[in-house]
């Protein structure tokens, strides 16, 4: 008590350039305060270290102010923020235009370094890793490409979804380029329309289609059912190619191009 009132004494009326405090100077009551404008300075001891006891410690509070240091905080070991918080944690600066910067090490020539994110038990699951390269995997930990999901995407039932490639405006669909594999448009759980990997053959209705027909059409139910027009609406189309089909519904018949529309009648 005695040390607390002349240190009270001694700050108020002289600066020191350091105050040293041994093991046999202990503040047991009261408390240390430093006032005055400017700032407080700690200077660290051997090693560049300020070292708190593991035991016989009071606890470091700071109010509703803030602590802060010139350097860098480093925690070792197992380290837990809270468990008992009700209010979001908020990491980043007050500003609108603050940039929040996330890196996993600060090593240089690292090529390993992930940044995993855990949920479940004790961090049981990993829901999502970003590779050093800046590939992104939810629910794999080998993402092999941009983003690699591992299950199912569910896309929302309000607003649209464009997927395009940005140097052409193009809309690309694909399969794994490793291996042929088949492209299908899936509706009510059953394939409707199938993309044959290995040959570009199309099937609608099944899902082999003949290998001698680029498009194949299987129905037991219904039938095919080519573009109808009138004579007039026929003779309209610019630069016909032989080999196009119609239905004539002016003459009710079938109609070929060769090198002028003719009828497919029956001999």
């Amino acid at each position: 008590m005695f040390l607390a009132i002349l240190l009270s004494l001694v700050f108020a009326t002289k600066a020191f350039a350091s105050l040293t405090l041994g093991s046999t100077n202990i503040i047991s009551t009261g408390a240390l305060t430093i006032t005055g404008a400017g700032n407080s300075t700690w200077d660290l001891g051997s090693g560049n270290i300020l070292s708190l006891q593991t035991t016989n410690n009071g606890a470091i509070t700071t109010g509703t102010g803030l602590f802060t240091t010139g350097g860098s905080l480093f925690v070792t070991g197992a380290s837990t923020i809270t468990t008992s918080e009700t209010v979001p944690i908020v990491i980043g600066g007050a500003s609108t235009t603050s940039t929040l910067t996330l890196r996993s090490t600060s090593g240089v020539g690292t090529t390993n370094a992930d940044i995993i994110f855990q949920t479940g038990n004790n961090g049981a699951t990993e829901a999502m890793r970003i590779l050093n390269s800046g590939f992104v995997g939810i629910g794999t930990a080998a993402p092999g490409a941009a983003l690699d999901v591992a299950g199912n995407i569910r896309i929302g039932t309000t607003g649209n979804t464009t997927v395009y490639k940005v140097a052409t405006g193009d809309l690309y669909f694909g399969t794994n380029p490793v291996g042929d594999y088949d492209l299908r448009l899936v509706a009510g759980g059953a394939t409707r329309i199938l993309l044959d990997g290995n040959t570009g053959n199309v099937g609608i209705g099944t899902t082999t289609p003949n290998a001698n027909a680029i498009l194949d059409v299987t129905s037991t139910t219904k039938a095919f059912m080519p573009p109808r027009m009138t004579t007039t609406q026929r003779d309209a189309i610019a630069s016909p190619t032989a080999g196009m089909v119609i239905y004539n519904s002016s003459t009710n018949k079938l109609n070929v191009y060769t090198t002028t529309w003719e009828a497919v009648t029956s001999s």
